[in-house]
């Protein structure tokens, strides 16, 4: 049981960041749409943002960061565990 949750939570963390970094590359702009003005992370929350004109405009938000890494384990364990 306890590897059964290691696993979930490696296979978690690694979701999380591959989402994390797509919403970042989105935000440099594709063939499709222009580059964005603001560079912001995370997905449903945004919990990083950054405004490209001017650095001084950042910002953390912890609540939303710990919010998208436990919806993501959620739903990695519902999916694994409803998977048999």
């Amino acid at each position: 049981m306890i590897k059964k949750l290691i696993f979930i939570t490696i296979v978690a963390i690694i979701i999380f960041f591959a989402i994390s970094f797509l919403t970042v590359l989105v935000d440099f702009g594709t063939p499709f749409w222009e580059p964005s003005q603001i560079l912001d992370a995370g997905f449903p929350f945004t919990y990083y943002e950054e405004f490209f004109l001017d650095f001084k405009h950042t910002g953390w938000y912890p609540v939303y960061l710990i919010v998208d890494a436990l919806i993501i384990w959620i739903l990695v364990f519902v999916i694994w565990y409803f998977k048999k």
